[in-house]
Order: structure tokens, then sequence, then C-alpha cells
């Protein structure tokens, strides 16, 4: 079975695969999007880095300019309801990020019974970090 993403790579690599989305097969958006379902199958979130490169793709910067673009009122209802349809979608990618360290945070102090961070410590995939003293 071909999904879009295979596809997507058979292309890049200049091997067209059997069967593709539509008569020349996917479009960016849609290659963009199959590197965007990848990376959350991998990483359970959607919270990609502005600087990630997923399957030679400029994924982050894809991501950034998705948002923009509905800030702006540019992007259509169907393509918003697909990256909506993600795990760990969220149009406000600051404020997510910012909750989920908040509970990465949390859950250290739960389990260690204090806030007093390591050094270069990570939890949950964020990297807790000890404010400075004034």
């Amino acid at each position: 079975m071909n999904t879009t993403g295979q596809a997507c790579r058979s292309t890049r690599t200049g091997t067209a695969p059997a069967t593709v989305t539509g008569l020349l097969g996917p479009t960016s958006w849609e290659c963009s999007l199959a590197a965007l379902r990848s990376f959350v199958a991998r990483e359970g979130h959607a919270l990609v880095p502005q600087s990630h490169v997923e399957d030679g793709r400029r994924l982050g910067q894809w991501v950034a300019a998705q948002r923009q673009a509905r800030r702006r009122g540019d992007l259509g209802v169907d393509p918003a309801a697909l990256l909506e349809a993600l795990p760990g979608w969220s149009w406000d990618a600051a404020r997510s990020r910012w909750h989920a360290a908040y509970a990465a945070l949390a859950g250290f102090v739960a389990r260690e019974g204090h806030a007093r961070v390591p050094r270069r410590h990570v939890e949950n995939g964020f990297a807790l970090v000890r404010p400075t003293a004034m």
C-alpha cells in the first residue's frame, strides 16, 4: 500500500510511485502534511521546532507558515481541519509549549517533592532550567 508520505519520498528521489494522490502526484502541501503526521506519530505532539527538518522538508517553517496563514485568514477550512485533527496541534504554539513545560515541572515537583531542578535536567522532553539569582 502506498501512502502520500511514500509518494512524496519517491517523487523527491525521482522514482514515480505506481499510486499517488491526484493525477500529478501529491501536492507540496500534502507532502508537508505527511511529514508533519510522521513527526506527530514519532514525537506525540505537533509542536515542531521552527528549525526542524523532516524527511528533507523544512517542517518547522512550514508549520509556522500555516499558523501565520490562519491568523491572516488565508488558510482554508479544509486545510485547517486537517491540521486540527492532529494530536497535539495548536494554533498558539508558544502558549502550548508553556503549558507543556509547566506540566513537566509539575510532574517533577510531584515526583521529587521540590522544585530545585538540577542543571541540564530534561523532563518529558523539556529542559527545565533553574532561574538564576538576580
